[in-house]
């Protein structure tokens, strides 16, 4: 009988041939969280989310060869399900590229469990190559820029000051969550009050970045370009040469401002989203 099991940092080695050596990095870190399936004692599968405020997005699921065609990846998807809620987790979602089509092994089943799918949001991205060799930010790669700091050397006071205004001014919804930013991946640029006024906050998605959120306050955009400059310095001696750096399309100036610094590199896809609803499945007592 299979079970399944969250896995902690004494339980998670068995299930580290699952994962390439970035998505290790990012379990051993606390960035993405595991859980795994176990079949007679024996590692058979796992998968990796990560915590994104109330929800949980699925990045990766994997099963042994040996395995495969018998209901794991099902009962993995399965446990999430249940236990997710007891983490505080509202929904679950996950992105597949339009190129895998509804007709794909991961869509039917995704969509045999009963999750939604709709179209996401544009992606736009572009290799970390491309803005390394930018005409505009190639002469800043040697330079220093002491007003910009990586996320994890911030003050905390800094960072509730920047999330209250940002929050109350109606710029983000809801409170920003730091936390769930790579703090050595994620810069922040701050004026001489000791105030950020922009910031590029990342995730490492394997061997890539995706920009979870971007900012700069009226007339600093400039700060915002060495931030992202202080982010490339950093890529450079932690990412492959073919690491790629993407962004949710959600304002038409993010589009304007990657294509300016990157050029016909830039590309567009949309994924299909897939999304339960875990509250839903909770029967009222």
């Amino acid at each position: 009988m299979t079970e399944y099991h969250l896995l902690d940092a004494a339980s998670l080695p068995p299930f580290l041939p699952f994962f390439s050596s970035e998505w290790q990095a990012g379990l051993r870190s606390g960035l993405l969280t595991a859980a795994g399936a176990v079949e007679d004692g024996v590692a058979v599968g796992a998968a990796a989310f990560q915590r994104i405020g109330a929800d949980a997005r699925l990045d990766y699921i994997a099963v042994s060869p040996d395995f495969q065609r018998q209901g794991i990846a099902t009962g993995l998807l399965s446990y999430l399900r249940t236990v997710l809620p007891l983490l505080d987790c509202d929904t679950l979602w996950t992105d597949l590229v339009h190129e895998l089509g509804p007709d794909s092994p991961g869509a039917r089943l995704l969509a045999s469990l009963g999750a939604q799918a709709e179209q996401g949001p544009a992606v736009i991205s572009c290799p970390v190559s491309a803005l390394l060799t930018s005409p505009m930010l190639s002469p800043l790669l040697e330079k220093e820029f002491p007003s910009v700091l990586p996320l994890r050397d911030v003050p905390l006071l800094c960072l509730r000051e920047c999330q209250s205004l940002l929050h109350h001014t109606g710029i983000t919804a809801a409170p920003l969550d730091w936390e769930t930013f790579d703090p050595d991946l994620s810069f922040c640029g701050l004026n001489a009050q000791q105030e950020i006024d922009s910031c590029v906050c990342t995730l490492r998605q394997a061997q890539d970045i995706s920009v979870e959120w971007i900012y700069a306050a009226p007339g600093r955009t400039k700060q915002l370009i060495f931030s992202v400059v202080a982010l490339l310095q950093t890529a450079r001696t932690q990412l492959p040469p073919d690491a790629r750096f993407s962004a949710v399309l959600l304002h038409p100036r993010l589009n304007d401002l990657l294509v300016h610094l990157a050029g016909d590199a830039v590309t567009y896809r949309y994924a299909t989203r897939w999304t339960w609803d875990l509250l839903a499945d909770i029967e009222p007592e």
